[in-house]
């Protein structure tokens, strides 16, 4: 009897000890979700976001290296010397909005969700291979799956007009987007090039020839003209 009840007050210390860490947990939860609220409220007030924009506050937020490319930097260059970003500031910009945000007001942590992979993911799961994957609470369906069997019967059906399927209408669609979208940056790249060889040393120049070029020329690839 003596032993049990010595027990007894050891297992209540714990319970009250896992408990009050909760307790603790929650309110820190609640004071990040109080300053992050605080942060949103300031951030969305001087930058306004359109109607049809989310915006939403990443906590902890992302550190920009303020460096110059030369001195070891990833975003900052000479702006004065150099009339269109090099490829490196390029390529960082890229990563840095690579990073899929969730549709949140704030978000704690990084998600670890890339918005290339994710879109690449969903092109190569169009028409999976039978494997059932889990990863969280999606799922990959496998053949025998009912909705599966009938999303693939309407992607592989053939329209008694076109004699063409979904999904070859989607193949032919993306091969000549990825087409137009190579010629359109190739006509870009020499665009540059002939703004630095018209205007050598005249960064303002190169700047102005490639902005009234792209003007043009950006209304001729809308209109399908390019």
């Amino acid at each position: 009897m003596n032993g049990n009840n010595a027990v007894q007050p050891m297992a209540a210390g714990l319970e009250n000890g896992e408990s009050t860490e909760k307790e603790l947990q929650a309110k820190a939860l609640a004071q990040i979700a109080n300053v992050s609220k605080l942060f949103r409220d300031a951030i969305g007030a001087s930058l306004p976001v359109a109607p049809e924009q989310y915006m939403t506050i990443s906590i902890p937020g992302t550190t920009i290296d303020i460096r110059d490319i030369q001195e070891g930097g990833t975003f900052v260059y000479d702006a004065a010397s150099k009339a269109f970003p090099p490829d490196q500031v390029r390529q960082e910009e890229a990563r840095l909005v690579d990073n899929m945000l969730p549709l949140a007001s704030v978000m704690i942590g990084n998600t670890g969700r890339s918005v290339s992979r994710s879109y690449s993911l969903a092109l190569d799961g169009l028409i999976p291979r039978k494997a059932t994957v889990m990863t969280g609470a999606n799922e990959i369906l496998s053949p025998g799956n009912q909705v599966y069997d009938e999303a693939m019967k309407y992607l592989t059906s053939k329209n008694p007009i076109t004699g063409y399927t979904p999904v070859d209408v989607y193949v032919g669609k993306q091969k000549l987007w990825s087409e137009a979208q190579e010629a359109w940056e190739k006509a870009k790249l020499e665009a540059q090039k002939e703004a630095k060889e018209q205007f050598r040393s005249d960064v303002a120049g190169q700047r102005q020839y490639f902005a009234d070029w792209n003007k043009v020329n950006y209304l001729r690839v809308s209109n399908k003209q390019w």
